[in-house]
C-alpha cells in the first residue's frame, strides 16, 4: 500500500500542472491509503480468522481522515504527501513488528522530505524548477517501483509460511 500511495503521488505530479491543485489532491492520496490499507487487511484478518489484531490500521485510517479538517492540506503541501505516508507506515511497522516495512517508511520519510519537502529543501538550496521536479518525480516514481517489489515479496514469503504453518 506504501507503494500504491508513493506511486499516487508521483503519478499526479505528471498528470496535474498546476501546484495548488497538486497539493489539495495530493493531499487526499494520504488517507485514501491508509483507509485502503485498513479495509485490505480488515478482509483479510477476516478470511484467515485472525481476531483481536490490534495494530492500529483503524486508528491511523481515522486519524488521516480527521486531519483533512484539522490542516492535513497544507501540512502535506509543506512536507509532501510520500512524508506523510511513510510516518504512517512507521508507526504500522513499528507496531507489527516488521522491520521491513518501518525501514522502507523511513526511506519513504527521506525521500518524500527531499522530493516535495519545502523545508528540507530550503536547507538544501533546491529551487523548484522544471528539472527539479523532473527529479522529483523520477526519484518518486523509482522509490514506488523498489517499495511495490518489497512489498510483493513480503507478501509472497508470509504466503509461503502461512502454507507450511497449515501442513
Amino acid at each position: 500500500m506504501l507503494g500504491g500511495g508513493i506511486l499516487a503521488v508521483g503519478l499526479g505530479w505528471i498528470l496535474l500542472d498546476t501546484e495548488g491543485a497538486q497539493d489539495g489532491l495530493l493531499a487526499l492520496v494520504v488517507p485514501s491509503t491508509f483507509c485502503t490499507l485498513w479495509a485490505v487487511t480488515s478482509i483479510r484478518a477476516h478470511r484467515l480468522g485472525v481476531r483481536g489484531y490490534r495494530v492500529g490500521y483503524a486508528a491511523v485510517a481515522v486519524v488521516s481522515v480527521l486531519s483533512i479538517l484539522f490542516g492535513l492540506l497544507p501540512f502535506s503541501a509543506t512536507m509532501g504527501a510520500v512524508t506523510l505516508l511513510g510516518a504512517g507506515f512507521l508507526i504500522l511497522g513499528w507496531r507489527e513488528r516488521s522491520q521491513p516495512v518501518w525501514i522502507t517508511a523511513i526511506v519513504g520519510i527521506v525521500v518524500g522530505s527531499a522530493t516535495s519537502g519545502q523545508p528540507v529543501r530550503q536547507i538544501l538550496g533546491v529551487t523548484v524548477n522544471p528539472v527539479s521536479s523532473l527529479i522529483s518525480v523520477l526519484v518518486t516514481a523509482g522509490f514506488a517501483v523498489i517499495v511495490l517489489a518489497v512489498g510483493a515479496w513480503m507478501f509472497l514469503a508470509e504466503s509461503r509460511e502461512m502454507k507450511n504453518r497449515d501442513r
